[in-house]
């Protein structure tokens, strides 16, 4: 495609002209072709809006006019309206501006700052000069900001649970894991490609420029992806000398692409077919024949789908009864692209005028693609697989053809024509005439010079690492042709027993810029079989290590610094293609998980139900059971595996603040069950509670909560007394025997079979840390330190501890889909003094004599004067009493009577008080008063939090008097730190131990500063010490950022 013309001058009255066939041409209704400016003013006019002419528009405007020529037209539209039309032609340029900003927001996060910084500028000058369509603007400004944090336009992935993952041993072999999940593992990789897709890489035929890294850097991913693919399919096969085996791993590539269409994978399905018909895979009979007479149908079938005759007319049919997600075959589009760019001129007529016509096919084309990216994969990502699947050798066509020709010669002869090739322990002849000698400069301290010996680095199989200098391991974790893919996520979980985070951060940045080569003519070929493997290896280490372990570097802020430096700096150089990979990894993890979708509706209480005062016997079973595993799990999610080393090699806890921490949540549950149980004997309902409790633990074991579990369990034991046996038999027979069940199963004689239990756990699940612990504490007794070269570290030990670790890891990374609902954390929360046994069973009622002729609820039978008993069904009672209030209204009019009166006097006081926390502010506000910046020395903690997180900002204090109270119900001068950066500012709480009450105080004082100052964005952020688990809810849920120190 020949260069595009600029656009012309822009000039107002251009948008006036009238049509005429030097500015537009048509083609029925359609612009057929048009002048840049024409085309504005048609986006803009006061006539009928085509909201498919726009969506055309935006999608390949950059095929003519860069973003900032495109905005600076609108811009020049907007402010020299016609006073005659000005209120429509302003509206549907911001409608333009809306659509641009809302469906097209990649627009502006690819050219930050500039673009966006202009947009903003623009937008808040009309806000300042024009009052009414503030509302408009202001909506636009916010769109605009969730576009340059990466959010404007994400596709959602539904957090539903994924489904089971089909491995039986994670750590085996690639082709011995189950089809469907090897199929799955490619797709969620392909997947993430495919989402990047942004519409500009598709014009032009970018991918083919001269520059097309930095104008299609996604599709050049895909494509990359597709070869590889394809060429390891190949190599496995024509790299298996066995025939048998060389069958069986045909077979097996037949059973990954059926899966993979099956998920609607149509790009997975093509790569493995391509594979499968690379010429040096086709021609060996002896391996294709008997793969055909046995898979001949899904043979025939995925043959069928991928078949390139009439443009892939089969796979688009296939397309059209394929429910989303699916992923078709990228190179279906681009050459629908081709056909496009080279059968149409970008300029049409005598007067130069764009070629409309062309952009709206080229239009439907990038439609096609968007259309599959709106919903993605759910499948849980098995990292074991994964990075198999990025570090399988490929071997080159002659290659290929040289072992080909070896295991089946040419005319069906017995014996092979050529030597036995390296590559199946032959003469070393085939490698060694293909390896390449390169001569490097030399870089002073750089670690990797040394060559392997057995003085640094011990192998087995010359693949798998038994111990080596902590060099030589990221040298292998990271080598160009053959790392240790099995070994990459156990050191990343262990690495810290015997190295420190900055010395591997600083190993992997001298990894990654390596030597040059002295031969400029060997340059291209260097990049290509050196450095372009080893930066994928470093990068994938790199991801593994943000996505799994994170809080290496969200506690120490100076390692933090480095790893963005370098991301941005030579990784962005190089890579720059990773570099938003990372920095979406990045993202998600100083985000934090994202809203929950899809998730069950909760049962909520009724709204008057006081939480600090509320009863056990107020909320739905199912609903507590749900909170109790959210906030569980989100303790459980938060310990550092590193901490479990330490536990387990020391048996002291005290150094593990995580561990602390969910201890002390246990703690905190048995200390709820003791409490209501306490509250129960006064109440008189002990045999209710206990029945609700047992429900609770049955729904919470469902939901693979064992912690919540053992705590209630275990606490309800402390009232299985002999005393309690009244209150016992109120509990239902199924619920007694789960009772019964589960306290044995915590028994240490059951120990073996909790523990095959806990293995048996599908994630989410909240486990048991002990287990862990002990199978560490086993590793590490069994296999000590030391090793039989001292500078050498034991590999195999620390291996074996990471496996256990990401055992315990995949736990922590998939939370529970439910809804957390704040008043139920808050009772769930609320502080509770521990108990005693013989306090508690002090305060439970003694069994009441029943009179004759009672019902005893134990025995269920009546005792009359005469001695005679007669039995009585409680269930038939329970009938009669529900028919009796269903249908006797005098009856059901005095219960209701009964229970109005009690509920209103409890809750009466209650009401009050959320009456007076819901006033509006502007009640006790005076709008006369402000607020003002003071001349004094903000708080030492707040400086230091600013300087950590907040750099090149300033902070101020900010002085009110609130002569009203609206804050704390009485007149006090309030002053605040406030974090400035540009427009944003931060309202700056520090305090020493937090609870609700302070949360709620700044909530307060966040509304009044938002009075005072309308115009500017407003976070608050709460600098403590400590703060309490409800508290730390509250913030969560307000968008409040806590920072402990």
């Amino acid at each position: 495609m020949a260069a595009p013309n600029r656009p012309p001058p822009v000039t107002p009255e251009s948008f006036y002209d009238d049509d005429a066939e030097s500015n537009i041409t048509y083609d029925g209704n359609k612009i057929k072709g048009a002048t840049f400016m024409k085309l504005i003013s048609k986006l803009t006019s006061s006539g009928s809006t085509d909201n498919q002419y726009l969506g055309d528009f935006l999608l390949t405007y950059r095929s003519f006019a860069s973003s900032f020529e495109l905005f600076e037209a609108l811009v020049l539209r907007y402010e020299t309206a016609r006073d005659d039309e000005i209120k429509i032609v302003r509206l549907r340029t911001l409608n333009v501006l809306k659509t641009w900003i809302e469906k097209f927001w990649f627009d502006f996060s690819k050219d930050v700052p500039e673009l966006s910084d202009r947009c903003t500028e623009f937008l808040q000058g009309q806000i300042d000069q024009d009052p009414t369509s503030k509302k408009v603007e202001q909506n636009l400004l916010t769109k605009l900001e969730r576009s340059l944090l990466g959010t404007g336009g994400e596709r959602t992935i539904t957090n539903t649970d994924p489904p089971k993952v089909l491995c039986k041993d994670r750590s085996a072999p690639l082709l011995e894991q189950n089809a469907e999940e090897i199929a799955r593992q490619i797709t969620m990789i392909e997947w993430e490609i495919w989402n990047d897709i942004k519409p500009w890489e598709c014009l032009g035929l970018a991918w083919t420029s001269k520059d097309k890294e930095d104008k299609s850097p996604n599709i050049l991913r895909m494509i990359e992806r597709f070869n590889y693919v394809s060429g390891w399919v190949a190599t496995v096969i024509c790299t298996t000398e066995n025939l048998k085996k060389r069958i069986k791993v045909t077979q097996k590539f037949v059973q990954i692409a059926e899966k993979l269409a099956a998920l609607g994978n149509f790009n997975g399905c093509m790569e493995v077919v391509s594979g499968l018909n690379r010429g040096a895979c086709y021609r060996m009979k002896n391996t294709i024949n008997p793969v055909e007479a046995k898979y001949g149908r899904v043979l025939e079938h995925i043959r069928h789908v991928t078949d390139r005759e009439k443009s892939y007319a089969n796979m688009r049919h296939a397309l059209k009864s394929c429910d989303p997600p699916c992923m078709p075959y990228l190179g279906m589009y681009l050459t629908d692209l081709t056909f496009i760019e080279e059968g149409n001129e970008d300029f049409i007529t005598e007067f130069n005028l764009i070629n409309f016509f062309k952009r709206r096919l080229i239009s439907e084309t990038i439609k096609a693609i968007s259309q599959y990216q709106q919903k993605g994969y759910n499948f849980e990502v098995v990292d074991e697989i994964r990075n198999q699947l990025f570090g399988e050798k490929v071997f080159d066509e002659d290659v290929l053809y040289e072992c080909s020709y070896w295991l089946e010669p040419r005319g069906g002869n017995e014996l092979p024509a050529s030597e036995k090739p390296d590559i199946f322990g032959g003469p070393k002849k085939l490698l060694v005439e293909k390896e390449v000698k390169f001569e490097t400069h030399y870089i002073d301290g750089w670690p990797f010079y040394p060559r392997d010996s057995p003085s640094n680095i011990e192998m087995e199989d010359d693949q798998f690492i038994v111990a080596g200098t902590l060099e030589k391991i990221i040298e292998r974790l990271t080598h160009k042709k053959s790392p240790d893919n099995s070994a990459l996520l156990p050191f990343l979980a262990s690495y810290r027993m015997f190295a420190s985070p900055s010395e591997l951060f600083e190993l992997l940045v001298h990894r990654y810029c390596m030597p040059e080569v002295k031969d400029p003519d060997q340059a291209e070929k260097y990049h290509q079989l050196v450095k372009t493997p080893i930066y994928l290896r470093v990068f994938n280490l790199l991801k593994s290590w943000i996505s799994n372990h994170w809080y290496d570097f969200a506690n120490d802020g100076a390692l933090r610094q480095q790893m963005l430096d370098f991301v941005n700096g030579p990784f962005a150089e190089n890579s720059g293609k990773f570099r938003v990979v990372l920095e979406q990894n990045i993202n998600k993890q100083v985000e934090g998980s994202p809203a929950v979708q899809d998730a069950p509706e909760p049962h909520l209480p009724d709204p008057s139900i006081n939480p600090v005062t509320a009863s056990i016997l107020d909320f739905h079973p199912e609903e507590i059971a749900r909170q109790l595993s959210i906030s569980s799990h989100n303790l459980f999610s938060e310990i550092i595996p590193n901490e479990i080393i330490i536990a387990a090699e020391s048996g002291d806890i005290s150094e593990t603040p995580t561990i602390m921490s969910y201890n002390s949540y246990y703690d905190q549950l048995e200390n709820w069950v003791l409490e209501e149980l306490y509250n129960s004997g006064e109440n008189r309902n002990t045999g209710a509670v206990i029945s609700r409790f047992v429900e609770i633990a049955q729904l919470c074991d469902e939901q693979n909560n064992i912690l919540a579990t053992k705590a209630i369990i275990l606490s309800l034991e402390k009232t299985f007394v002999k005393k309690r046996k009244e209150d016992w038999g109120k509990v239902g027979y199924a619920e007694r025997q789960f009772f019964f069940e589960t306290k044995e199963l915590f028994k240490e004689a059951q120990q073996d079979k909790l523990n095959a239990k806990l293995k048996s756990l599908q994630s989410p699940s909240v486990p048991l840390l002990d287990n862990y612990i002990e199978e560490i504490n086993k590793i590490i007794t069994q296999h000590p330190q030391p090793y039989k070269k001292e500078n050498m570290i034991n590999f195999s030990r620390f291996k074996l501890i990471g496996e256990s670790l990401g055992k315990f890891q995949r736990n922590q990374q998939r939370g529970y889909s439910f809804q957390s609902v704040p008043v139920f954390q808050l009772y769930l929360g609320r502080h509770r003094e521990h108990i005693e046994t013989d306090v508690l069973l002090a305060a439970l009622p003694e069994p009441v004599e029943r009179p004759s002729g009672s019902i005893s609820a134990g025995s269920g039978v009546v005792s009359g004067d005469s001695g005679s008993q007669a039995p009585i069904d409680t269930d038939q009672l329970r009938f009669f009493l529900l028919d009796l209030i269903l249908n006797d209204e005098d009856f059901k009019s005095s219960v209701s009577s009964i229970v109005s009166e009690v509920i209103e006097e409890e809750l009466e006081g209650f009401r009050e008080e959320m009456k007076e926390l819901t006033r509006p502010l502007t009640e006790f506000i005076d709008s006369e008063a402000a607020g003002e910046f003071a001349d004094t020395e903000p708080s030492p903690r707040a400086v230091s939090i600013m300087n950590k997180y907040f750099a090149g900002c300033s902070i101020k204090k900010w002085s009110f008097h609130d002569a009203r109270g609206s804050v704390h119900g009485n007149p006090v001068d309030i002053v605040m730190d406030v974090i400035v950066r540009e427009d944003n500012h931060f309202l700056c709480d520090v305090q020493d131990n937090v609870d609700v009450d302070q949360i709620a105080t700044l909530i307060r004082i966040g509304k009044l500063y938002k009075n005072q100052n309308p115009s500017r964005p407003l976070a608050c952020i709460i600098v403590a010490t400590e703060i309490s688990p409800q508290a730390s809810l509250i913030a969560e849920k307000c968008k409040i950022k806590v920072f402990q120190q």
